[in-house]
């Protein structure tokens, strides 16, 4: 049986969503902009659509947490 890899996703009210990437090939193939659900980051830094998984050093069942932007900000 193959190994389905997964990664646990943390929104931004603490709740835990496991996410199934799918076999080896397919979690090779996978970019953040195919897992994108919010803006996503992982070990602090913001992922970026474009690169795979791999490229941050995520590995099954890792952690990646969902953060909310929010338009505005600027100086006082």
């Amino acid at each position: 049986m193959a190994k389905m890899y997964q990664v646990m996703v943390i929104g931004f009210r603490g709740e835990k969503m496991a996410i199934d990437v799918g076999n080896e090939a397919e979690w090779n193939s996978m970019t953040v902009l195919k897992l994108k659900v919010l803006q996503l980051t992982y070990t602090s830094k913001t992922l970026e659509d474009s690169h795979p998984l791999t490229y941050y050093g995520i590995q099954d069942k890792s952690m990646i947490q969902s953060v909310v932007q929010l338009p505005g900000g600027g100086t006082a």
